[in-house]
């Protein structure tokens, strides 16, 4: 059935948008006069009249808060499925419920790939933008072992704590880049438009200049006129870096660097870990076997040192080997998530001790956060500050030094 957007005219006088499925253009507009607007304009977004042309829908972007909005969906399919409410009727009740354009377009392809006989599984891997391989593995496990909506469940469970423990790291990131700006800003001011009101009395001066004051007169005189350099500078650089993290040997060196820096390095391998785990149980939990559980739980670590250690970790459990002992032989993985996945493995309670892992994990990287914020507030101020008085002695400088030949 196509798809049209809509734009009207409500009964408070507001103007509307929205989507909305009809046979055509004129039953569109029948069902929203139905509705009690008044329609100014209905246009056809998508179809999937025919296979070909459903097939070629574009690809949906969430945007931003992308794993906020995949956990609303996650936590609404678990809630109707668990209910018993029928699949398509469920998707059905979603696009009138989510205020998301995107995510209603989305959601309106997958009713009409499963109303046509694909599995729910094969049309959410359509939109791999949205929902990445563990999630859709785990759709196919419940629609095979009948217990969608227990599988909802989990999976809802997992993608609001992914979404939380993303959320609580940028939270804590967000105050220091705030104060790193405003600083840059005070000071950018500062050298563009204060500098400058001293420069000519410093030159009617004719006398030589201090090194930090000739020093902040050319940067200056830099940021003033030659800015455009400065532009072309950073983009060059983001241009080549980019570049070259297309090249396999320099992402693993930077994926290596990353772990050794201080403070940071152990923050990602932490919350790395705390993901790994946490994905791992759920996968476990959905009835999928180990061997294939890391294959797809290995997508989550985003670092390669990381996931050559898990790639290595599935070599040897293919093998016949137990995975604590294959993890103790690593450097990647601590010696603690070792030993409770050996505990877990011996008294078959593998997925509990992994939930534990991740639960230790998260609460460590609260932590760490604070420590890496209590680090990176003060030495921005004191950078910050440094860089002020420098611009502050190297005017006061030649003043002083003016003053002195007067009196």
């Amino acid at each position: 059935m196509p798809v049209f957007s809509y734009q009207a005219i409500a009964k408070t006088g507001e103007e509307v948008r929205g989507l909305i499925d009809a046979d055509t253009g004129r039953d569109a507009r029948q069902k929203l006069r139905a509705a009690g607007v008044f329609v100014t304009e209905v246009t056809e977004t998508a179809t999937a009249e025919e296979p070909a042309k459903m097939m070629s829908l574009p690809r949906v972007r969430l945007g931003r808060g992308r794993a906020e909005k995949v956990a609303l969906v996650t936590r609404q399919f678990a809630t109707l499925v668990g209910a018993g409410v029928p699949l398509v009727e469920a998707l059905s009740v979603m696009i009138q419920q989510v205020g998301d354009r995107a995510l209603q377009v989305m959601l309106m392809d997958v009713r009409e790939r499963v109303t046509r006989g694909s599995s729910l599984a094969d049309a959410l891997a359509l939109h791999s933008d949205c929902f990445n391989d563990t999630y859709i593995c785990m759709v196919r496990a419940g629609e095979a072992s009948g217990k969608l909506g227990t599988i909802f469940d989990s999976l809802a469970a997992h993608s609001e704590r992914r979404a939380a423990l993303k959320g609580k790291v940028v939270a804590a990131l967000i105050y220091p880049a705030i104060l790193a700006a405003a600083g840059v800003l005070v000071v950018t001011f500062l050298v563009t438009f204060v500098v400058p009101k001293f420069a000519g009395l410093l030159e009617k001066s004719h006398r030589g200049l201090p090194l930090p004051t000739a020093l902040l007169m050319g940067v200056s005189h830099f940021l003033r006129s030659e800015w455009w350099v400065l532009l072309l500078a950073i983009a060059g650089a983001v241009a080549l870096f980019r570049l070259l993290m297309r090249r396999e040997s320099f992402r693993w060196r930077m994926d290596r660097l990353v772990l050794r820096l201080p403070l940071m390095g152990e923050l990602m391998r932490k919350q790395f870990i705390a993901q790994f785990c946490t994905t791992l149980a759920t996968l476990l939990g959905s009835g999928i076997r180990v061997s294939e559980a890391l294959l797809i739980a290995k997508g989550v670590m985003r670092n390669r040192v990381l996931t050559a250690s898990v790639e290595s970790l599935h070599s040897e459990i293919r093998a016949g080997r137990d995975i604590a002992s294959t993890l103790q032989k690593g450097q990647v993985f601590p010696p603690l998530v070792s030993y409770m996945i050996a505990v877990g493995e011996k008294s078959g309670r593998l997925e509990e001790m992994l939930r534990m892992i991740a639960d230790s994990y998260e609460r460590e990287i609260g932590i760490s956060l604070q420590k890496l914020v209590a680090v990176l507030e003060p030495a921005i101020v004191v950078c910050m500050a440094g860089v002020v008085a420098f611009i502050v002695a190297a005017i006061l400088l030649p003043i002083l030094a003016l003053s002195q030949i007067t009196f």
